[in-house]
């Protein structure tokens, strides 16, 4: 079975996000399936860089998610980071930073 997946014309899902769903809910909810062997997650947009973190670990260390977030963004880098999904909805998460290039 082959299954298509993008957002909704009216959504503000890109299919970068459409993807990581699949990857992680999609994948997830049909893996644990007990007639379902395996699944492939293909086309789309792959994240440059994907950054899980352990909410028990950023606890332990007193560190908050917009914490993390800010200390990647201090990597001079810009790369899409993924999406985590909240009460209140999806956040895209960016690793963004500019700063001058200096020996």
């Amino acid at each position: 079975m082959t299954l298509a997946l993008s957002p909704r014309p009216d959504s503000a899902l890109t299919l970068a996000q459409v993807r990581l769903i699949a990857e992680n809910d999609l994948r997830t909810a049909l893996t644990t399936q007990p007639h379902i062997a395996n699944v492939e997650i293909f086309g789309g947009y792959e994240p440059a860089l994907r950054v899980e973190f352990d909410p028990l670990q950023l606890a332990h260390y007193r560190i908050s998610p917009a914490q993390l977030q800010e200390l990647i963004a201090r990597l001079d880098r810009d790369y899409p980071a993924g999406i985590s999904q909240g009460a209140d909805g999806l956040t895209t998460w960016r690793c963004a930073a500019c700063r001058s290039a200096t020996a």
